[in-house]
């Protein structure tokens, strides 16, 4: 489940602060996005990788909706405070509050600039895992504070328009999520209460503490 920055490597005491500056001014432009994306996920136990992809939109705050087409369809829409997970095939929703979840506390940290220079730092990675691509700037990050699930974030922007255009988010066992975005739409017109799940009627509700 998903649960969802500039090739610069630390010369001196001031390349890091620089890089992440730069970065966190980037974001400051980016208020919405939708598009495509394609899912990695790696299982270092079992040396396995599985694939999943669909649709997503994104709003300042951190507010997101992921629809799963493949292998399995799935919606997950992300509010203020809730966090709903609706399977078709079985007809029920789970909501879970969102302050609980801490996968989307590393995703949301990502698209949100004033988050950046508080929980992050930039690190040299073991292994790079992004995708080589002329067209975008990569940086490699780690947590200041330990993050349950999260050791390390490599994450690429497209050198143009300063969208997320590619991350990779990796735990302590090494096992790996990595997030592809594709067929971009730039801030699109998008309004808070579109970001809320209608549970319709002989829907099953499992909610979570």
């Amino acid at each position: 489940m998903l649960l969802v920055l500039l090739l610069f490597f630390p010369q001196d005491g001031n390349s890091e602060i620089s890089a992440l500056n730069l970065l966190q001014s980037r974001l400051v432009n980016t208020k919405a996005l939708e598009g495509s994306f394609h899912q990695e996920y790696f299982d270092s136990l079992q040396g396995k990788k599985s694939f999943s992809s669909g649709t997503f939109a994104f709003l300042q705050p951190a507010l997101m909706k992921w629809h799963y087409t493949k292998p399995d369809e799935l919606e997950i829409v992300i509010g203020k405070k809730k966090l709903w997970i609706f399977d078709p095939v079985l007809e029920n929703v789970t909501i879970k509050k969102v302050d609980a979840i801490t996968d989307y506390q590393t995703l949301a940290s990502l698209f949100k600039p004033d988050q950046l220079l508080k929980f992050f730092k930039e690190t040299q990675p073991a292994k790079k895992l992004l995708t080589d691509d002329p067209t975008t700037i990569s940086i490699y990050l780690a947590p200041k504070k330990q993050i349950p699930g999260t050791v390390e974030i490599q994450v690429s922007f497209d050198k143009n328009r300063h969208y997320i255009k590619q991350f990779v988010i990796i735990d302590a066992n090494q096992n790996y999520r990595k997030i592809s975005f594709s067929n971009i739409n730039l801030n699109p017109d998008f309004h808070e209460s579109q970001f809320v799940f209608t549970i319709v009627e002989g829907t099953e509700v499992l909610e979570e503490d």
